[in-house]
């Protein structure tokens, strides 16, 4: 069945500032929209609240307009394509606004909005929690920012737990000791191969980058000895021609002296002999240069492997950091969970012993 259309988000915020509780719904059910579409291969990359319809089931997402708003990511604005930190971004000022009721950034143009986005700071909530997940959005450098959706998912849930105040001061407790523990697993497992990976990645980049420089050097010399051979095979070439015009000349004449005639040959054979010389040097730079084409092969040949096994590397990274963020999900609904059981049981003994 097809979920029944309620509102416009954009209708929803200018009626005023929801309540907290209210601003965590629609986040949680606007960053699950948009993990579908990431996971789908692709992003939306105009999102802002008159893109996003409320249903009965939760959000729809609309198309949008490559258009300046103040929810365009500053990358965007500067002509970049949109992709998923582009999202989150515009997820990030979307959240903003439903919680204080103004965008984080303002201007008139796509100049003036990335001069403000460059240059201020947002207003804080009040909430140092809220302010923690915005930061994470609306950082300016793409690589600043949380680089999949699921990490704001997963704090959203965190800050769920901690905004139920029917919360006694034991559930409050409960809740930081989640946070804590949460964060701690997740640093512990996935920081230390992430660091790992980028520490690989960037010595294969240096490794690849000496390779290049060198085989460039090597190439340079080749067409150097190259060049240089065949300007001595030219100038062999001319000198034979000049020979040949003076022996033709002397057997014109025919009574050219002997000497004459002995200096001419020595001199032909001088050039036949330096014309030899220069072919053989030729030779062996062209057989150089097949050896050195035969191991820049090679050596291409192993790099392309290197690359495919740093690939496969970081293919397992990302399958094991979206196990974790799946695991640590299902670990912080179930303590949600208990912790309602919890409370609920301790508000029924309470109610039997009154």
């Amino acid at each position: 069945m097809t979920p029944t259309k309620i509102r416009n988000l954009s209708e929803h915020v200018a009626e005023g500032k929801p309540p907290v509780q209210e601003v965590l719904r629609l986040a949680m059910s606007l960053a699950e929209a948009l993990r579908k579409i990431h996971d789908a291969g692709r992003v939306h990359g105009a999102l802002t609240p008159s893109r996003v319809e409320l249903t009965s089931s939760g959000v729809e997402l609309l198309p949008g307009y490559p258009d300046a708003t103040p929810y365009t990511a500053p990358e965007v604005l500067r002509g970049r394509p949109a992709d998923a930190r582009a999202d989150i971004f515009s997820f990030g000022a979307i959240v903003y606004e439903m919680i204080t009721g103004r965008v984080p950034f303002d201007g008139n143009t796509p100049e003036t909005l990335l001069a403000s986005m460059v240059n201020a700071t947002p207003v804080a909530t009040g909430s140092r929690a809220l302010d923690a997940l915005l930061v994470n959005c609306l950082a300016t450098d793409p690589a600043a920012r949380w680089q999949r959706i699921q990490k704001a998912q997963l704090e959203l849930k965190l800050l769920t737990v901690s905004a139920r105040r029917t919360e006694s001061p034991q559930r409050e407790s409960v809740a930081a000791q989640v946070r804590a523990e949460v964060q701690h697993a997740v640093a512990s497992r996935v920081a230390g191969r992430l660091d790992a990976q980028d520490k690989a990645i960037a010595e294969f980049q240096q490794a690849i980058t000496a390779s290049l420089q060198a085989v460039q050097a090597h190439l340079c010399t080749i067409d150097a000895k190259l060049t240089a051979g065949q300007e001595s095979t030219k100038r062999s070439d001319e000198a034979i021609a000049r020979l040949n015009v003076r022996i033709s000349g002397v057997e014109e004449r025919g009574a050219a002296p002997v000497e004459r005639i002995a200096t001419t040959e020595l001199l032909l054979q001088a050039a036949t002999e330096r014309v030899s010389r220069v072919e053989q040097t030729t030779e062996a730079v062209r057989q150089q240069a097949a050896g050195f084409a035969e191991t820049a092969a090679l050596q291409l040949h192993a790099i392309e492997q290197t690359v495919r096994s740093q690939a496969d590397a970081l293919e397992s990274a990302r399958t094991a950091l979206a196990q974790t963020d799946d695991l640590v999900e299902r670990v912080v609904e179930a303590l949600d969970s208990l912790q309602s059981i919890v409370l609920e049981h301790s508000e029924g003994h309470a109610s039997g012993v009154s």
